[in-house]
């Protein structure tokens, strides 16, 4: 029987903490525009010492790519993601520059996660856990965006999270990972790092 490529298997491997963080009263509340603004502040104030994380993670993989198409794309993604998400911050949580309160020890775990595996570990390790969060964000993105809430910050947010462009690179991610030959401790920590980041996703919200 033909194996599932490695993407598909850690997706079902997570099945019960991926069905918490894509469906989760976060987003349901953003969906139904039943959300307040404080909860919006807080997870937006969290979300922006992530990125930071997420910068850290991304220039080591660009460092780690073996191919000049794989070092181009992540740069093209890092560069996406820290102008649209730049612009969010100022526009909806603070003004240009301003520095929001402490990460929560939540915020920390996920962001040394992410930040730990693409620096230590293997490219398609360190790929497989950066997959786990842009995939989950992009199934409660589309989801919510094809019935956009009211609220503009909350309607902006969740296009963030389903505009082509990511579509596009989560697939790409995807494809990344499968074609590579990833066997023994860099496949079973890959998909135990994949699980991992989804259930921190979860606790993230």
């Amino acid at each position: 029987m033909k194996q599932p490529p490695p993407s598909r298997s850690a997706r079902f491997q997570a099945a019960s903490p991926w069905q918490a963080a894509t469906s989760h009263a976060f987003t349901e509340a953003l969906a139904a525009d039943t959300l307040p603004a404080e909860a919006l502040l807080q997870y937006m104030a969290q979300e922006y010492w992530f990125v930071g994380a997420l910068a850290d993670a991304v220039g080591h993989l660009i460092a780690k790519a073996p191919t000049f198409p794989a070092k181009r794309r992540l740069t093209q993604f890092l560069a996406a993601v820290l102008e649209g998400e730049d612009q969010f911050f100022g526009e909806v949580l603070m003004s240009p520059g301003a520095v929001p309160a402490e990460p929560l020890p939540a915020t920390r775990a996920l962001s040394d996660l992410l930040r730990g595996s693409a620096a230590a570990d293997a490219y398609g390790v360190g790929l497989g856990t950066r997959l786990a969060g842009e995939w989950v964000c992009l199934d409660w993105g589309q989801r919510v965006a094809a019935h956009p809430p009211k609220n503009p910050a909350y309607r902006r947010w969740a296009e963030l999270h389903a505009e082509p462009g990511f579509e596009q690179f989560v697939h790409w991610l995807q494809a990344e990972l499968d074609g590579l030959d990833l066997s023994g401790p860099d496949e079973l920590r890959a998909r135990e790092n994949f699980v991992q980041a989804v259930h921190d996703e979860v606790v993230f919200f």
